[in-house]
């Protein structure tokens, strides 16, 4: 009962009918629920960035470590690096392979002098 005595007067005051103020405070209540549920949802919204944040890093520095450990489990198992036999030695040939195209060529030129 007080706040339509209230109503009526601010109507008076304002020169406005009394449904028209209550439409407008309706509708100032209606924006108002709306900025609360969208600071609310912006919030959840960011807590949950924040998790998604947190398992990313985390998927991160699991991978990293799984590759680090394949790649040295690699290179580890490789037997070059335990082979402590001393390695073949590589000399030049002594005279060129059969069939070398240079040889070949050489030869045929010597020939038609």
């Amino acid at each position: 009962m007080h706040s339509e005595t209230r109503l009526f007067q601010l109507a008076q005051l304002r020169g406005m009918h009394p449904d028209v103020i209550r439409r407008m405070i309706d509708n100032v209540a209606f924006i108002a629920d709306h900025f609360r549920a969208q600071k609310k949802e912006q919030k959840i919204s960011e807590e949950w960035s924040y998790v998604a944040m947190i398992i990313d890093r985390l998927l991160l520095i699991i991978f990293t470590l799984g590759n680090l450990i394949g790649t040295f489990v690699i290179i580890f198992s490789s037997p070059v690096i335990f082979d402590t036999r001393e390695p073949l030695k590589i000399m030049p040939p002594t005279k060129p392979l059969s069939g070398d195209t240079f040889e070949y060529g050489l030869n045929s030129n010597i020939t038609s002098f």
